[in-house]
């Protein structure tokens, strides 16, 4: 029987960038070169998945700092007939990378990161990017009629180096030498991926007590084993938080009785229900709403963005480029490993924002201790919604109310400052909607080794597999970054007033966001 394939197309866009939102499109891909030769229903047959990917304002500095780069992450999800949708295995040695980018593959097959090769800044559009998927691996047979989604997500790559943590501040609880007494903070620099003693010792890692808050300290002394991710090494991480139509594109992807977990209401429920709380409207700018309801424990729903509440789904203003909120870290690990990323750690975050520099006294992830909160925007909703407020470069204090559109401070001519970004340009790590780490704060934490995502969910929409990451309970799992709603310590680098506070729900206001990472191959 001649095989066949039946191609579908999905982008998951996040709309990010060093300088402003990077419209990452992925082309319609196309399956060729189909090679049997090894036997019928083989495991080593194998199929090109060909297309094209591009975005804006792209960037790549090496020989000076920062000296990194953006790279899309990219893989490939597929369907047999009307099954579930499953995450396709890729070769490691065959990809072809068009001209002007590098493809670096994953160690585990699960995606690949695609970059510029050379140094440059600007849009990119690579042509041609093909990758080869090992389906007989998958276990799909020649007959099989298949179709085929590709996805995409921007990252910025981290690269190896040391790193301080604490500013010599008074943070709320802020990481410092174990030397410290009382009174400010001292800087500690973090030198290796090696162990690291955490005690009140000088040269071991502690946590300040001044104005402590609940789940801020340490909570015991110990050791931070060699296999927990420290920051040292390099890794990539996304250029912003989930948007909500990447969390749209996620929940697209489940079945029913998976979408339940990663939801509030049922599937089941009438069109135009909103997904992720109890409210009749879009609440603190959430706009993710049910377009065909789903048929209990057997059809799906489907989902989309309606933030003007007209019951026409992803139009233009429908906030779909908006930080995704509402999110329990059940939700954020579960995103996590059905894209084959992972959750970063406390350590990570604080080299996320501050890379090599040396430390400021209670500085933000832009690099100074100065921040003008936003309190109004124009064009709402949409792909170039915009602060008009002179000076703002974070959304902070209520001011607003709401969370806004990722990167919504970049510009063409902004510097980093003035964009909220961090040394590494990552966007948005201070301020808007609460960033999730694994946390140092007891042992469940400290047990981290830093495994990724394999691309699958159990039959209940959980993560699974990943036995060292903090469980669907978050106990070893805190926050960092401060959201729209918060004062502005919170959101300095070094502020973990709430960096080990165990919470598993979605919240009582929009504030909770997830973005994800993964170790550099």
């Amino acid at each position: 029987m001649k095989r066949f394939f039946l191609l579908s197309f999905s982008i998951l866009f996040c709309f990010t960038t060093h300088l402003m939102a990077n419209n990452l499109s992925v082309s319609t891909p196309v399956l060729v070169g189909r090679n049997v030769s090894a036997g019928t229903n083989n495991a080593a047959n194998y199929v090109y998945v060909k297309c094209d990917i591009s975005w804006d304002n792209s960037w790549k500095v090496t020989g000076s700092a920062p000296n990194n780069w953006d790279a899309a992450w990219v893989f490939v999800k597929y369907k047999v007939g009307s099954g579930d949708w499953q995450h396709a295995t890729l070769n490691l040695t065959q990809p072809t990378a068009p001209s002007g980018s590098v493809i670096t593959p994953s160690s585990d097959g699960k995606g690949i990161f695609i970059y510029r090769s050379g140094d440059g800044t600007g849009s990119v559009n690579f042509t041609g990017m093909t990758l080869r998927w090992n389906y007989g691996a998958d276990g799909v047979t020649d007959a099989s009629q298949v179709t085929v989604k590709v996805f995409g997500v921007e990252m910025v790559y981290v690269p190896t180096g040391s790193f301080y943590v604490g500013t010599g501040g008074q943070e709320n609880g802020s990481f410092t030498n174990g030397s410290w007494v009382s009174g400010n903070s001292i800087p500690i620099q973090i030198t290796s991926e090696g162990a690291i003693t955490i005690g009140q010792t000088t040269g071991d890692l502690w946590a300040i007590t001044n104005n402590i808050l609940t789940g801020s300290g340490l909570g015991s002394t110990g050791t931070l084993a060699a296999a927990f991710p420290k920051g040292y090494n390099a890794f990539y991480c996304m250029k912003y938080s989930i948007s909500q139509e990447q969390y749209v594109d996620f929940l697209n992807s489940l079945t029913y009785n998976q979408q339940v977990s990663r939801t509030v209401a049922a599937p089941n429920s009438s069109a135009g229900t909103n997904a992720m709380f109890t409210a009749s409207l879009p609440k603190d700018r959430n706009s993710i709403r049910i377009i065909t309801s789903g048929v209990a424990s057997t059809t799906p729903a489907v989902y989309g963005c309606d933030l003007d509440s007209n019951g026409v789904y992803n139009q233009a203003n429908d906030g779909q480029n908006i930080s995704c909120n509402w999110l329990s870290w059940a939700d954020g690990i579960a995103f996590s490993d059905w894209s084959a990323l992972r959750p970063m750690t406390e350590l990570e975050f604080e080299k996320a924002c501050r890379g090599p520099s040396p430390v400021v006294l209670l500085e933000y992830a832009w690099g100074n201790s100065t921040a003008t909160a936003a309190t109004a925007t124009s064009n709402g909703g949409q792909v170039n919604e915009s602060v008009t407020t002179a000076g703002a470069n974070s959304n902070y204090g209520g001011n607003l109310g709401y969370p806004v559109r990722v990167g919504i401070f970049a510009g063409n001519s902004t510097t980093r400052a003035q964009a909220g970004a961090s040394y590494y340009g990552i966007m948005d790590l201070s301020g808007d909607v609460l960033e999730r780490c694994v946390t140092l704060q007891g042992t469940t934490g400290r047990s981290f080794t830093g495994s990724h995502g394999d691309g699958a969910l159990n039959s209940s929409g959980d993560e699974t597999g990943n036995t060292d990451w903090p469980g669907t309970d978050a106990v070893g799992a805190g926050f960092r970054g401060g959201p729209w709603d918060s004062a502005n310590t919170f959101m300095q680098v070094s502020d973990r007033g709430i960096g080990g506070l165990t919470s598993s729900t979605r919240g009582s206001l929009g504030t909770r966001g997830f973005r994800s990472v993964r170790t550099a191959p």
